[in-house]
């Protein structure tokens, strides 16, 4: 099966078991395998941390053609992203040991998304609305480490005001 028909397949499932069943909400975890843009602060007792997470979805069209000269000519469209919803944008805050990162074996986590691959060709509404309707987010900054993940709870920003 292709893989865009099975990540497709897999977030109409994800929408549709949180839409009908808004009672039950599930904690989602988001496992990130490329290196994303972010802030790091921290000092003795404060761990501040954003995650942006861009859409991995391709705009730009591309148009090939013969002019009249019969001269081949290559057109760029890119269009006006004015008022678009991008990126997800997620805060990570520990202060004072109140949000320490949960270390869990690997086969334990529930619900993992896999950042880009999971995004690719999602627009980033929908992944904001099952986003939304979880119960918990966490954030998986890198793969494994000998079978465990370690997740840090993060917060959903809003979209951003005026777009």
């Amino acid at each position: 099966m292709n893989t865009k028909i099975s990540i497709s397949i897999l977030f109409f499932i994800l929408i549709n078991i949180n839409l009908l069943s808004q009672s039950d909400k599930y904690d989602v975890s988001i496992l990130i395998n490329n290196k994303i843009n972010g802030n790091n602060i921290s000092n003795d007792s404060l761990i501040y941390q954003t995650f942006f997470l861009p859409e991995t979805k391709n705009y730009i069209q591309k148009k090939i053609f013969f002019n009249e000269k019969g001269e081949l000519i290559t057109n760029l469209i890119i269009p006006d992203s004015t008022g678009k919803d991008s990126q997800l944008v997620f805060y990570y805050k520990n202060d004072k040991g109140d949000n320490p990162p949960k270390i869990l074996k690997k086969e334990k986590v529930k619900n993992l998304i896999v950042y880009p691959k999971d995004f690719i060709g999602l627009e980033i509404s929908k992944a904001r609305k099952l986003l939304q309707n979880s119960k918990n987010i966490f954030i998986i900054e890198s793969d494994s480490i000998f079978g465990y993940y370690v997740l840090k709870k993060v917060i959903l920003k809003d979209r951003l005001s005026g777009l």
